[in-house]
Order: C-alpha cells, then sequence, then structure tokens
C-alpha cells in the first residue's frame, strides 16, 4: 500500500494518477503539476498584458539556464534551448562537418529518436556502426574499445545514458574517457536520467547531451 501522504503528494505532482494508471513507455510522459502550473502562470501574464512583462521572463529564463547548467554539472553558457530531445540530437548530427569514409558508432537498440539522425547521413558517405552492449557494463566497454580499434575514422560515439527498452544505466564517464582520448565526439540522450541521478557534463567528458524537460 502507498502511504497516504505520499500518495497525495504523489497526485499534486502528477494529477494523471487521480484517474489514471499510467504507464510510461519512456516516450511521452504526463506533464507534472508544478510545471503546468508555471505555463498557465505565464500564458496569464501574457493574455493579460502582452509583452508589458517580457523583462519577468527574460529573467526567468535566465534564472532557468543556471538551474539547468547546475543540473547538468555544467554551466549555463553551455545550455541550449531546443524542443526536445531528437531535436538536439538532429542538431548535434548536422552540426558537425563530416567527410565521406566518417564513422559514427551507435548503441544497439536506441530509441529511434537517436537512430535515424545518424542514419541519415549515409547520403553524406557516413557509415554507422551498431555497438552491442552485451550483457554487462564490463562487456559493453570491452566491446567499444574493440570498435573503437577497429573504426580509426569514427568521430562519434552516440548512446542513450539510460537504456529505454531495459532501464540500464550506460558509464558514460568511461564511455567519455575513450572518447576523449581518441578525439572523438561523446553524444548522450540523456532523457531518462538527467533529474534522476546526479550528471556532471565536464568531468565525464561529454560532448552533447540532449534531454527533454
Amino acid at each position: 500500500m502507498i502511504p497516504a501522504a505520499w500518495q497525495q503528494n504523489r497526485q499534486q505532482l502528477f494529477p494523471v494518477t487521480r484517474d489514471l494508471v499510467y504507464l510510461d513507455h519512456a516516450g511521452v510522459a504526463p506533464l507534472c503539476g508544478p510545471a503546468a502550473d508555471a505555463i498557465r502562470q505565464v500564458a496569464g501574464q501574457f493574455s493579460a498584458a502582452g509583452a508589458v512583462g517580457y523583462d519577468r521572463w527574460t529573467r526567468l529564463e535566465t534564472e532557468t539556464r543556471f538551474d539547468v547548467g547546475r543540473l547538468l554539472g555544467s554551466t549555463p553558457r553551455h545550455v541550449a534551448w531546443i524542443p526536445n530531445t531528437g531535436s538536439g540530437l538532429s542538431f548535434a548530427a548536422q552540426g558537425i562537418d563530416w567527410q565521406p569514409g566518417d564513422v559514427v558508432i551507435l548503441a544497439r537498440d536506441e530509441f529511434p529518436a537517436n537512430v535515424y539522425p545518424w542514419l541519415a547521413l549515409a547520403s553524406r558517405g557516413v557509415k554507422t556502426i551498431f555497438w552491442d552492449l552485451g550483457t554487462d557494463n564490463n562487456q559493453a566497454l570491452a566491446k567499444l574499445d574493440v570498435l573503437l580499434d577497429e573504426h580509426p575514422t569514427c568521430r562519434v560515439v552516440a548512446y542513450s545514458w539510460v537504456q529505454y527498452h531495459t532501464g540500464r544505466v550506460l558509464p558514460v564517464a568511461q564511455v567519455g574517457q575513450r572518447t576523449r582520448d581518441r578525439d572523438i565526439l561523446s553524444i548522450c540522450d540523456g532523457i531518462q536520467g538527467l533529474g534522476v541521478i546526479p550528471f556532471d557534463f565536464n568531468a565525464w567528458n561529454v560532448d552533447v547531451v540532449a534531454a527533454d524537460g
């Protein structure tokens, strides 16, 4: 049984739980109460006063950038607002000066938003190699080492921090050490872990992390 106080807080934070058993499939989650309240507040201000509150919203955006920087273990200047995780991964994929023969190493069985941006690079002569994660993270790192040795033209290693179909947490810091040593970009889909597990953008040698709110 869920304690009454915990259940009350849960329903306040996630109103969807009042009427539904929502089985989040790691794709689209219901909006939490505080976020919905913040959206309504800003929308109400804009409806009542137009752009008069623009300075207030700018300050809020700046404060939020600092909050997200702390959440990432980074600084506000490294934070960019994007529509969603998939857009961020697509921006990263399209923002690299690719050359024919370049290679992307992509974790196998990734969420589609972290697959199609890389496969789409085939028209530019970029090859996508799938990284078998094995049964544990020691195996995953050993297999990554082999792939990096076999593909010296690798430019990017792309992966999800938390695997959407298993909940497995990949060792981002160890991946980042390997990519940094070889001057390869480490690009992480952080959506399932950010805000739940501590993240350290700088110490883990991550070059890009994309995540939704």
